[in-house]
């Protein structure tokens, strides 16, 4: 008789089952833990690239809105003479930039006042039933695609309507643009990374423009975005979604600044999925290779499964440990890329401190001189005779005074670096006596000669104070370089701070030679500089005009002056008056 023990064995199939599902959760676990993490990069490289997006498509939309106001208010009061040269501007603008279809300034008959096409005294009637147009409140709107019949191409309208000062309606200037140099510049914007699909739609949902070849799709719904409710009102609706050509994107969207567009930007998804299966396949084998061992174990005799136990529990730690050198091998890399990233961010900390600490060097360089002439005369009147209790009171006196001045800079350079998340009321001309006073002694080492002019009433906006502060510090410190960088002798910046209507503007002029006008145009580009390499990345003008027209809802602009150039902020102002605490501090 064969006599056999069948508890071990029951045990050891146990042990196979559990191991059989401690190992599938294990790998369900850690596949959603990749997916999940590797989602959130896809979301956070999307979301950045769409900001971009989107604020490639407002400037490229803005500037002719900028065109049409400056062509269109002034039409309707002009004399003979000058609406010639109203209507030459629009007309150069018509023929050097090829997005500008036809043009259109008309009366509320639509009837044609000055039009790029004489031939049509009046707005074509398939214009005039696809055209909204707008009201005094709506500012500039963008139409729906719609065919122009005389060319046979696709255009899009942007309409503004103009208004006398007793809010009587004048008439709308009308810009059609050439869908097709949309797409163009669309595609030519995203060539460089051409894992983004990026479209742009109207409110309601029509496709306007993409780098994706669909032109027949012009004017109608995106098939794969057709379940999107439109319109969009949040700027990250994140939506994994089948395109037209079969793969999938994690496609996110949100609305222009300024008007009635939505922009999308997807980016692949199918990366993570072939990833995520050679994961799985290095798991699968691990686990098939412990079931073999498993089954061939529960096949022995038991006198067989009692003797080589240990050899087999080795065996079987050892591909264990192999999958967990595999896992501490991934979290060790992935530890590693974490510093990384933490030494980048660190480097970018120590860049900004560099700037700071450059800054309160020129602050400090005086007072640390008198300071130390001091302690040296010490010395002489120590020799002389001279050291009695009141030169000690006045030495004392004069050297608290200069201790108190390098604080005092300490604390002014650390509440104006502080970040400021909370939208409040300031006086502007307060913010702009800040930024000088961080760059004053810069500007007096360097002999340039400071002319501030500021109204009696204070000028009260709305918004991030600290971080227009420093926009306008930047264009302080671009104007200093515009100087150091020209061969004058009589360096000069003019500061002009005023109300214009219900809008505070602050004018930075200098006499450092200009802009140079084929540049004049690009300078808010991001990454765009005229500096030296070396001395400039070409984002500090970007990041300004972000500030002021994001942040603020004001504009930024530049243009020459004889003799240098000068940048405007227009800010619209919130209300009127001296603040009562403000008001008994002067009494």
């Amino acid at each position: 008789m064969k006599l056999t023990n069948s508890a071990p064995r029951a045990r050891h199939h146990r042990r196979v089952v559990f191991s059989a599902v401690l190992i599938a959760i294990v790998l369900i676990g850690y596949g959603l833990l990749f997916v999940q993490r590797e989602t959130e990069k896809l979301q956070a490289t999307n979301f950045y690239m769409l900001n971009i997006y989107r604020n490639y498509t407002a400037m490229m939309i803005a500037d002719l809105d900028d065109m049409l106001i400056r062509v269109g208010q002034p039409i309707f009061h002009a004399a003979p003479s000058e609406k010639v040269i109203i209507e030459e501007i629009a007309h150069g603008r018509y023929v050097d930039d090829p997005l500008l279809h036809e043009y259109f300034v008309i009366d509320t008959n639509l009837a044609a006042i000055i039009t790029s096409n004489p031939k049509i005294p009046i707005l074509p009637r398939i214009a005039q039933d696809t055209i909204v147009f707008p009201t005094k409140a709506s500012g500039s709107v963008v139409s729906t695609p719609f065919r122009c019949v005389e060319h046979n191409e696709d255009v899009i309208a942007l309409t503004h309507a103009f208004y006398d000062e007793d809010g009587e309606l004048l008439g709308y200037g009308v810009f059609l643009l050439d869908l097709k140099i949309i797409n163009e510049r669309f595609r030519a914007f995203s060539d460089y990374d051409i894992s983004h699909i990026v479209s742009l739609f109207t409110a309601n949902g029509l496709l306007m423009a993409s780098n994706d070849p669909i032109d027949e799709l012009i004017g109608s719904m995106y098939p794969a975005f057709a379940d999107i409710q439109f319109p969009i009102k949040e700027s990250q609706l994140n939506r994994i979604m089948q395109t037209l050509d079969g793969s999938w994107q994690l496609v996110s969207f949100a609305p222009t600044s300024r008007y009635n567009l939505i922009v999308s930007s997807g980016v692949h998804y199918i990366n993570i999925y072939k990833q995520l299966v050679g994961v799985f396949i290095y798991l699968l084998i691990a686990f098939i290779a412990l079931m073999v061992i498993a089954y061939r174990i529960s096949k022995r005799t038991l006198s067989f499964e009692l003797g080589t136990q240990a050899s087999n529990l080795q065996a079987r730690l050892s591909l264990q440990g192999q999958v967990e050198q595999a896992l501490i091998e991934r979290m060790e890399a992935e530890k590693r890329e974490r510093e990384h990233e933490k030494m980048l961010i660190q480097q970018s900390k120590m860049a900004a401190m560099g700037e700071m600490i450059g800054a309160i060097a020129h602050q400090w360089r005086q007072p640390l001189n008198s300071i130390g002439l001091y302690v040296q005369d010490i010395l002489d009147a120590h020799r002389f005779g001279e050291l009695d209790e009141a030169y000690i009171s006045d030495v004392v006196e004069k050297t608290m005074q200069q201790l108190q001045f390098m604080s005092n800079t300490i604390n002014d350079f650390r509440n104006f670096y502080k970040p400021d998340k909370i939208i409040g009321e300031f006086d502007l001309s307060k913010v702009v006596q800040d930024a000088l006073r961080l760059v004053s002694l810069q500007f007096q080492n360097n002999s340039i000669e400071v002319n501030y002019e500021v109204p009696s009433e204070p000028l009260w906006c709305k918004g991030y104070e600290n971080e227009l502060g420093q926009a306008i510090l930047n264009l302080l410190s671009n104007a200093k370089d515009a100087l150091l960088g020209s061969a004058r002798e009589n360096r000069k910046i003019t500061i002009l701070l005023s109300r214009v209507g219900s809008e505070a503007r602050l004018e930075i002029g200098d006499n450092g030679g200009g802009i140079v006008e084929a540049n004049i145009d690009r300078i808010f580009e991001p990454y765009f500089t005229t500096k030296e390499q070396g001395k400039g990345t070409g984002i500090g003008l970007y990041m300004s005009k972000m500030i002021v027209e994001e942040s603020m809802q004001g504009q930024l602009s530049a243009r020459n002056i004889p003799g240098g150039a000068c940048f405007t902020i227009n800010l619209p102002i919130v209300r009127e008056g001296v603040d009562e605490a403000e008001a008994s501090e002067a009494e």
